[in-house]
């Protein structure tokens, strides 16, 4: 009991397990830094999945994708959009011409209007939600 009894080694002591307290601390945060970005990077590689998936069976069942107003949509790998030409049409029956924000640059387009869109390209429906196609052109048939 003498040997703890003396003022220097209870200070030590003292330090040792606060430093032994601070290394487990550190370790600690660093496992679950690493547990939460793995998880990260599987979720957002899961929703890009996903997010092919959607795009691959719009162009195969040739749907509408309808673009909401007010939300811009990015055309590229990591974009909503795949690099094409689409077909674009106004969602409000009979509505006819529609604004968009295409590039930056939001001007007027009539019901119909095909567009070609190469990765980078930025969308925003302004006056009303826009639904987009992907446009298949048919090969003319020989008479």
């Amino acid at each position: 009991m003498a040997f703890f009894a003396t003022p220097n080694t209870s200070v030590i002591i003292i330090a040792a397990v606060v430093a032994v307290a601070i290394v487990i601390g550190i370790i600690a945060d660093v496992v679950s830094s690493r547990r939460r970005k793995k998880k990260q990077a599987e979720e957002q590689l899961q929703t890009r999945v996903e997010q092919g998936v959607r795009q691959k069976l719009m162009e195969m069942r040739n749907e509408y994708l309808v673009m909401a107003r007010g939300e811009t949509y990015t055309v590229g790998v990591n974009g909503q959009i795949a690099p094409g030409k689409y077909l674009l049409k106004n969602s409000v029956e009979g509505g006819g011409n529609f604004n968009l924000r295409y590039n930056g640059f939001a001007q007027p387009y009539p019901d119909g209007t095909v567009l070609t869109l190469g990765a980078g390209d930025s969308l925003c429906a302004l006056s009303a939600s826009v639904l987009i196609k992907p446009c298949v052109e048919e090969a003319a048939t020989a008479e």
